[in-house]
């Protein structure tokens, strides 16, 4: 098979991760992530399966969805703050400045 006939349309793809990566995160799909916590032990389970965690790891966890929902909200408050505050839009119909109501 001969490659003359191909073009090149100048795509790049991107690189394969270097050797020296310094950390893999690595996440268990297959559990169902559902924590039971034994107060005695300091152990923490999968309350379906029989796998157990690091209880850090699992304070990790709840800190970055604590994190990720802080972010989404002050981005759903900020969003509110400039809406609130627009008091005219463009109409589409007649392209002239409109009140916007409030109800």
């Amino acid at each position: 098979m001969t490659t003359d006939n191909v073009m090149d349309i100048g795509v790049r793809f991107k690189s394969e991760p270097d050797d020296d990566q310094i950390f893999e995160v690595v996440r268990d799909r297959e559990c169902h992530h559902q924590y039971r916590i034994d107060i005695e032990s300091d152990t923490v389970y999968c309350a379906k399966c029989p796998k157990t965690f690091n209880p850090m790891a699992v304070l990790l966890e709840f800190a970055r969805q604590e994190e990720r929902w802080r972010l989404a909200r002050e981005s759903y408050q900020d969003e509110m703050t400039r809406l609130r505050k627009r008091k005219k839009t463009k109409c589409d119909h007649c392209g002239r400045m409109t009140s916007i109501s409030k109800r």
